[in-house]
């Protein structure tokens, strides 16, 4: 089979996607399947269930034609349609396919070609810049993004760091795709944590706590590094003594609702 000037004008085509690139193909494949049967039915009510496979080694895309076999449709067997659908679809040689197999009961299944995939999205991005892959879908939702978030009574290390930068990336997929995005980012500077940190700097000065480093500032540590190791022991003195919760409620605080 010769592949015909229409198929030649699809492969040359820049589809949005790689699951409508697919199909473009499969639908010329269905007509001409169609054709060689000498089936009459109309291809345009073909369902197209073109899905990602099931196991890598099917391939990166499969669709069933199990559905297309009954007697008031093609009526042929699921498999049989398939092999014939594939040698159609191989005749054509489409530039981005690697290979196209067939599985029972019925699976077309489609292995891209890699390379030349790669080096069609690369250079559609380039060619579209800073508004690559930018749309409206989102327009009129409203989201909130609350990301980072560091506990304030612990010292800052790189994990937050990468906290920030996939929060801040949500963030910006969001906005590119129209959505109406307010990110948060709550400083937990108050509350039970806090009083925690307090509460363990007055057990250190009665002598009650003990941290495993040294109750003092180590030489060279920050002062939010100390607090981190005074937040962990006091932690750990709650479970071994519940009762330390009560010392909440020391005038240290200075408000009584403050107590647990």
């Amino acid at each position: 089979m010769t592949t015909t000037r229409e198929t030649e004008q699809m492969a040359e085509a820049t589809p949005r996607d790689l699951h409508e690139y697919l199909t473009i193909f499969i639908k010329q494949a269905i007509v001409t399947y169609l054709s060689q049967e000498q089936i009459d039915f109309d291809a345009e009510k073909m369902e197209i269930d073109l899905r990602f496979s099931a196991q890598a080694s099917f391939g990166d895309y499969s669709m069933p034609v199990m559905k297309w076999a009954s007697k008031n449709r093609l009526g042929r067997p699921p498999l049989a349609i398939a092999e014939a659908l594939a040698t159609v679809l191989r005749d054509m040689q489409i530039p981005g396919i690697e290979e196209i197999t067939v599985t029972k009961p019925g699976y077309l299944n489609f292995r891209l070609n890699r390379p030349f995939i790669g080096q069609v999205i690369i250079e559609r991005v380039l060619d579209a810049g800073a508004d690559f892959g930018q749309n409206d879908a989102g327009i009129g939702t409203k989201v909130l993004i609350e990301h980072t978030n560091i506990n304030s009574n612990k010292a800052a290390h790189v994990g937050h760091l990468r906290n920030a930068s996939i929060g801040d990336t949500v963030v910006r997929m969001l906005r590119s795709q129209g959505y109406q995005v307010e990110a948060d980012n709550y400083i937990d500077d108050s509350g039970v944590q806090v009083a925690d940190v307090v509460v363990g700097f007055i057990l250190l000065q009665e002598g009650i706590l003990q941290l495993p480093e040294g109750n003092q500032q180590l030489p060279g540590e920050s002062f939010d590094y100390f607090c981190s190791r005074v937040y962990v022991a006091v932690g750990k003195a709650y479970e071994a003594q519940p009762e330390l919760r009560n010392l909440i409620c020391h005038p240290a605080f200075g408000a009584v609702e403050t107590c647990l």
